[in-house]
C-alpha cells in the first residue's frame, strides 16, 4: 500500500477499520518511518508489528518511550518489566498512575520505601495484615 499523504492518512486514521490502519503503518514500518509509527503505537493493532517495537524498545532499554505507551501495552510480562524499571528508577508518578497493576509484594516494598505512594491507609492496611 502506498501512503504518499501522510497528513491526510493522520486525520483519518483512529477512523479507518482496523485492516487498513495496520497496512499503513506496517508499511511505513518497513519503508524505515519509524517516528510516524511510534507516534501512533496506541493505533496498532498488529500483534507482530506491536511486538517488534515492543522487543527492541526493551532491547534498546528506550523506557521513556515504554512509560508513555503503558496503556496500549497488553503483554503482562512486558507490563510487569516496566513496572519493575519503574520501582528500581524510583519512578513514583508512574507508579501511582499505575498502582492497581502493580502485585502486592511490590506494592508493600513501594509504600514503604516510597513517601509518596499514593496508597489508602486501608490498602496498606491489608498489605501488613498479609
Amino acid at each position: 500500500m502506498q501512503c504518499g499523504n501522510l497528513e491526510l492518512v493522520q486525520k483519518y486514521l483512529s477512523v479507518m477499520t482496523s485492516k487498513l490502519r495496520n497496512e499503513i503503518l506496517v508499511a511505513e514500518y518497513k519503508k524505515g518511518n519509524i517516528d510516524y509509527v511510534y507516534k501512533n503505537f496506541g493505533e496498532i493493532d498488529n500483534g507482530d508489528l506491536k511486538e517488534t517495537i515492543l522487543d527492541k524498545e526493551i532491547k534498546d532499554k528506550n523506557f521513556d518511550f515504554l512509560y508513555k505507551n503503558y496503556n496500549y501495552i497488553y503483554n503482562k510480562d512486558i507490563r510487569d518489566k516496566i513496572l519493575k524499571h519503574a520501582f528500581k528508577e524510583e519512578n513514583v508518578d508512574f507508579l501511582n498512575e499505575h498502582i492497581e497493576d502493580m502485585p502486592k509484594n511490590m506494592k508493600l516494598e513501594a509504600a514503604i520505601k516510597f513517601k509518596d505512594l499514593k496508597l489508602s491507609k486501608i490498602e496498606l492496611a491489608q498489605l501488613l495484615k498479609k
